[in-house]
């Protein structure tokens, strides 16, 4: 179940890692764990417009996390570092989509082709 969960501690910087699995996103805030096999799609994306907090929203000028509504991916939930302008888009199977990054766009981009490797279909 992909649902965020509160993390309260310092550090305000995403944290993503892979298992034979799942893939673990994170932040002071929220936490995801996403098995791969629920995963139907997988791009590398500008980080759009964040629109509209829905629920358990969290803005600041250096993360942004939380359930979201925008134009471009309805809703979404979000796990984002806002020094990267790219981000890894997921489709999951239930129809949800989830948005996250690290650090930079370098960054970002190594850990989209890290993901590749794990995905059954990429």
């Amino acid at each position: 179940i992909l649902i965020p969960v509160a993390i309260w501690d310092s550090n305000t910087q995403v944290k993503v890692s892979f298992d034979t699995e799942a893939v673990y996103v994170s932040s002071d805030k929220y936490s995801m764990n996403i098995h791969y096999a629920d995963i139907t799609s997988a791009e590398l994306v500008p980080l759009e417009e964040p629109g509209e907090k829905v629920k358990d929203g969290y803005d600041n000028d250096i993360l942004r996390a939380g359930v979201w509504i925008n134009e471009a991916w309805g809703e979404y939930i979000i796990v984002a570092d806002l020094d990267a302008t790219t981000c890894i888009l997921l489709k999951l199977e239930d129809g949800r989509t989830l948005v996250f990054n690290r650090k930079n766009d370098k960054t970002t981009s190594e850990i989209y082709e890290t993901l590749l490797t794990y995905l059954p279909n990429p």
